[in-house]
């Protein structure tokens, strides 16, 4: 659930940071081995799992994970085929605005380079077969973070992401002195607080800790 609202056009948003490992498995549903075919030549394609962010509107950018090829003329045996263990580290983001209180997901899912002329096809009949493409997840941990361009309401702001380089913290403190005008005065009962008053109206407007 948000949290902050965001404008992209600020560069602000979600960062969901991602570790995940994770087994690409191919299913033959034939009682014989199967392999890609391009028309009637053997024939491979790469597929390449992902994870996505997603927005209220199912919108979000791909965090593709390690691909894997088959080659022409690589089988596939009848039922579960398992290829290798992999983990990654990744960072996909929510696209478009978030609101507080949006309901922020997340997806796995497979590409590929399939041509539409690409169908698997069983090697002892020469008959289309079918054969499904899954991503097992065995562990994912995902922490999710405003990005720093996304100032948090309650939160804490790193003044280093938000200040010029080379700027000193004297120079920092007297130009907010200097654009409201403001007197500090030490606070007679609380010695670590500093009273921030404008000269003009003398009004008090807050207090500073230190």
């Amino acid at each position: 659930m948000s949290r902050y609202n965001t404008d992209p056009a600020a560069s602000q948003g979600y960062e969901f940071n991602v570790t995940i490992s994770y087994e690409l498995e191919f299913y033959n549903h034939s009682a014989s081995d199967v392999e890609i075919r391009l028309g009637t030549f053997p024939s491979g394609a790469t597929f390449t799992p992902y994870v996505k962010a997603l927005n209220a509107s199912f919108q979000g950018t791909n965090a593709n994970l390690t691909p894997f090829t088959l080659n022409p003329f690589d089988y596939l045996a009848s039922g579960s085929n398992t290829f290798g263990s992999y983990s990654n580290v990744v960072i996909t983001s929510p696209s478009g605005y978030i609101n507080t209180g949006d309901l922020l997901t997340i997806a796995t899912g497979i590409t590929s380079n399939w041509q539409p002329t690409n169908k698997w096809y069983d090697v002892s009949t020469g008959l289309v077969a079918q054969v499904d493409v899954n991503i097992n997840i065995t562990d994912i941990r995902v922490e999710i973070t405003p990005n720093s361009n996304t100032q948090p309401i309650g939160g804490f702001v790193t003044m280093n992401e938000y200040v010029p380089q080379k700027v000193k913290q004297s120079d920092f403190v007297k130009s907010i002195f200097t654009m409201y005008n403001l007197f500090a005065d030490v606070d007679p009962e609380q010695p670590n607080n500093i009273i921030l008053t404008p000269i003009v109206t003398g009004k008090q407007i807050g207090r500073a800790h230190v």
